[in-house]
């Protein structure tokens, strides 16, 4: 589990939880309040609703019994239906028991690994193979994760082949690559053979491969390397045996 995620001493046995804070998109709902209390089968009834109609789910600030502060999307509850989670809490005990409190710690972990997740995506294109790989060496489980990315991935957040195009954008700026070198380097983070092929494709329907060829032939004739040496670097490059033989005698050095 992360190491940064507050939950409930869990004895194994029981959890006694209670809501302080529902989240609906922008809309808040606090039920550390006394006006909590004036009906609440029909805030059942009102939450359920809404939870229904959202694809999101609702977030859920929940307080056990011992203080621990912590949030889950209704929607990464596996076992518990959402309505049976807030019946037990608003018309029942808030008691919870063995099997219903590992489905609470679930959704409580994939909740986390999605914010940890975002903060990752906020600063650049995340690939899911790597962020996944990230997330997992913070502590989280691949399950939790993996429930995690999916959710981000359906909401369009995460995306392998908006992630591959700005990869290729970047990387091309200080390095001359072909088609096959460019598959293959997307191939070794993680993106499937589809999607890279499509988005090398869709780089070189706005870049010239033949001027990128040149490019990287100019480069390596600054390292040296001419004849033979520069035919293999062009290759070894990506560039196809045809383009790279083509520019290796433009140059004269065949």
């Amino acid at each position: 589990m992360f190491p940064g995620l507050t939950v409930p001493k869990n004895n194994g046995e029981r959890l006694l939880l209670r809501f302080e804070n529902v989240c609906d998109g922008g809309e808040s709902f606090d039920f550390s309040s006394s006006n909590a209390e004036c009906n609440k089968s029909a805030w059942l009834e009102a939450l359920v609703s809404k939870e229904n109609a959202s694809s999101d789910g609702m977030i859920l600030k929940l307080v056990s019994s011992d203080g621990a502060i912590f949030f889950i999307r209704s929607i990464y509850l596996k076992t518990l239906t959402f309505h049976d989670f807030l019946a037990r809490i608003f018309l029942d005990s808030g008691e919870f028991f063995e099997s219903e409190i590992e489905d609470i710690f679930f959704a409580a972990e994939a909740f986390f690994a999605e914010k940890s997740a975002l903060k990752s995506l906020e600063r650049s294109e995340q690939s899911r193979f790597l962020l996944l790989r990230k997330l997992i060496s913070k502590g989280g489980s691949r399950s939790a994760c993996e429930t995690a990315l999916d959710f981000l991935e359906k909401q369009g957040l995460l995306d392998d082949f908006r992630f591959s195009a700005a990869w290729i954008r970047s990387h091309s700026i200080s390095k001359a690559q072909g088609r096959t070198r460019l598959i293959q380097e997307l191939r070794a983070r993680g993106i499937s053979k589809d999607i890279a092929e499509k988005a090398v494709t869709e780089h070189f329907e706005n870049v010239d491969e033949i001027g990128e060829c040149t490019r990287a032939a100019k480069m390596a004739k600054r390292r040296g390397k001419s004849g033979e040496k520069l035919l293999k670097y062009l290759v070894d490059a990506g560039f196809s045996y045809k383009m790279a033989l083509a520019e290796v005698k433009n140059t004269h050095d065949l």
